[in-house]
């Protein structure tokens, strides 16, 4: 007998109507990410639309500290650019608000972005995007991986509900893809700046339908990685499913992903997707 039969689903972390700080005024739930969830909130001294994603005090896993870490620095890194008259880098990175603690949970406080790229592909016409969609969409993930490869971190679970659009309303960011999600991003190097040396059993990260095939093998993850998982998500972009789309198991998903990795997987795409498998 399953032990957790009966169980009751575990409560939100936040209601409705909640305030955090005397500041922020929860409007709703709007997502679940790998660790935590994310609720819209309203700024109740500008009237800003942002978003708040909460980890319990009592999670056995909490990696919001982390998290806030990497936005921060990203941001830290924009505003050294800019005044440097070198802003060209970290575009496509979400906003860093505010984070804290209060009561029993953990916040962060951003900027609300709009829907995120897995679900924009389920409501297009036989799921897929266009080819110029596919293509613009897979250079921003790339551009965004870029900014925080360059702080030193990979990210570790690239997956296209990972990046969200801008939103609607704003002329500037609609169009624009944004990395979110940094609960896995690890350090690769060290405060001298070497490489950190591997680990012989670095264990699974990410998300079995995107991740690398090092992943599976349970090696140390590197910024080439990263690319894998957005090569893995462009050809679904483009195809609307992966060999491996229907399976759960990620030691099987792994198995079919070293198997159907080869020329047949980019059949009918453009030819510089066979010379990245090369």
């Amino acid at each position: 007998m399953n032990k957790n039969a009966g169980a009751r689903p575990q409560q939100s972390i936040l209601l409705p109507s909640t305030i955090i700080k005397n500041k922020w005024k929860v409007q709703g739930k709007i997502g679940q990410g790998s660790f935590g969830e994310i609720y819209a909130v309203i700024d109740l001294h500008t009237s800003e639309d942002l978003a708040v994603k909460v980890e319990r005090l009592d999670d056995k896993k909490m990696v919001l500290k982390q998290e806030v870490i990497v936005i921060k620095q990203l941001q830290c890194m924009n505003m050294i650019k800019y005044f440097n008259n070198t802003y060209e880098a970290c575009h496509n990175v979400i906003r860093y608000v505010h984070s804290g603690r209060q009561e029993h949970f953990n916040f962060l406080i951003m900027e609300r972005l709009g829907d995120n790229l897995a679900e924009l592909r389920k409501q297009c016409p036989g799921q897929v995007f266009s080819m110029c969609t596919s293509l613009r969409l897979g250079i921003q993930m790339i551009e965004a991986l870029e900014g925080i490869h360059k702080l030193g971190f990979i990210h570790r679970d690239v997956k296209p509900s990972n990046f969200v659009m801008g939103p609607k309303n704003n002329t500037k960011k609609r169009n624009k893809a944004f990395l979110i999600d940094f609960g896995l991003a690890r350090k690769f190097r060290l405060p001298s700046g070497e490489i950190r040396p591997p680990r012989k059993n670095a264990g699974f990260r990410g998300t079995a339908r995107y991740a690398s095939i090092n992943s599976h093998h349970k090696r140390e993850l590197g910024r080439a990685d990263d690319i894998w998982s957005v090569f893995y998500a462009v050809v679904e972009f483009l195809k609307g499913s992966l060999p491996w789309m229907k399976m759960k198991d990620k030691d099987q998903i792994g198995q079919v992903k070293e198997r159907e990795t080869n020329p047949e997987l980019v059949k009918d795409l453009p030819p510089e997707f066979l010379t990245f498998l090369e």
